[in-house]
């Protein structure tokens, strides 16, 4: 059983990588994002708290972060093969995820980021918030998030390189272009 997480840059195509992956490896996707935007949807407690610290463009708290994906693969169960978009997002996260894992008997197999430049990524996010309306995506968000991204968040893949699981792709492309790359990388860990 396979346990990767995509990495990379707000706006670095994560989430669409993760639900096309997913189904062509027959993987369970779980999307920190999409947890949050569920907690956000229904208005618990955490889900008012995650929104105003979001909108305030900084990253949520690793335990609350943590707890959320824990739930999540308690209430699944049965899966084939973990794709992880989203997490972990910081060095606390990653020591977690491990912890995590350890608990279902799995480990980190891969963290392989998408590389895009920062100028891509913003061009993207500026475009979504347009074809999504997405809040969050607006420029001065972006702008701390990607204070957030390089405080706390850039540091994982140095976690995950001194354990030789980091892997990064070229994120410039066509969606299929780079789907083929992340493949690549899979393929090589069996």
């Amino acid at each position: 059983m396979i346990s990767v997480s995509l990495f990379g840059v707000p706006g670095a195509g994560k989430g669409t990588q993760a639900t096309i992956l997913s189904k062509e490896l027959d993987l369970t996707h779980i999307s920190t994002g999409d947890l949050i935007r569920s907690e956000i949807k229904r208005k618990t407690p955490v889900g008012i708290e995650a929104q105003e610290i979001i909108n305030s463009g900084k990253l949520l708290d690793d335990y609350i972060i943590s707890r959320m994906f824990r739930n999540e693969l308690e209430r699944i169960k049965n899966f084939s093969g973990l794709l992880i978009d989203g997490y972990p997002r910081t060095i606390v996260q990653a020591e977690l995820l491990d912890e995590i894992l350890s608990g279902f008997n799995l480990k980190m197999d891969a963290l392989i980021e998408i590389v895009i430049s920062e100028e891509v990524s913003i061009e993207r996010l500026l475009k979504r918030a347009d074809t999504e309306g997405r809040s969050d995506d607006n420029y001065e968000t972006i702008k701390k998030r990607f204070d957030e991204y390089r405080s706390k968040t850039a540091p994982v893949t140095e976690f995950y390189s001194r354990e030789g699981i980091y892997f990064a792709v070229d994120g410039i492309g066509g969606i299929k272009e780079v789907n083929n790359r992340i493949l690549e990388v899979i393929k090589s860990l069996n």
